[in-house]
C-alpha cells in the first residue's frame, strides 16, 4: 500500500498580549494600509486585506 503524506493547512490565528499601554488604533491602521480595522466589531479587531 503506498504511503502519504498528510496535508494540514492553518485557517486562522488568534493571539493575544497585555503591553501595558494605550494604542491610537486609528493611527495603526492609517500606517498599515492593507490593514481593515473595525471599531464596531466587538471586540475591535485588526484584519489583513488580500489583494490577488
Amino acid at each position: 500500500m503506498p504511503q502519504t503524506k498528510p496535508m494540514a493547512s492553518i485557517e486562522n490565528v488568534v493571539a493575544s498580549a497585555t503591553i501595558g499601554q494605550e494604542l491610537d488604533l486609528d493611527d495603526i491602521q492609517k500606517k498599515f494600509p492593507k490593514v481593515e480595522y473595525n471599531p464596531q466589531t466587538p471586540p475591535p479587531q485588526f484584519k489583513p486585506v488580500w489583494i490577488h
